[in-house]
């Protein structure tokens, strides 16, 4: 539903249900599970696509360390999460 929201640019609407998503996933299963990490990626995502740069470099930063963490640095989730922080210090410096 929050990505639904994000591709229909209703970006307050999918930042809200994304952050709720994520606060109960963490609760839940824990900081550090796949599924908590995945949905704090998609929160950057989203609040990269809703301009909040600043924001989303750090939710980025956040989850490219936890998943480094628990996945290791090759993992394909965590290049992802690399990726898209390779890509917010390219636009930055614009």
């Amino acid at each position: 539903m929050a990505a639904l929201r994000a591709n229909q640019q209703k970006y307050d609407l999918a930042l809200a249900l994304f952050e709720e998503v994520y606060e109960r996933r963490r609760r839940i299963l824990g900081k550090h599970h796949t599924d908590t990490l995945s949905t704090l990626h998609e929160l950057a995502s989203a609040l990269d696509d809703a301009g909040k740069k600043k924001e989303a470099n750090k939710v980025y930063n956040q989850v490219y360390k936890a998943r480094q963490k628990v996945l290791g640095e090759e993992a394909a989730e965590t290049l992802e999460t690399g990726h898209e922080l390779a890509g917010q210090s390219v636009y930055n410096h614009f």
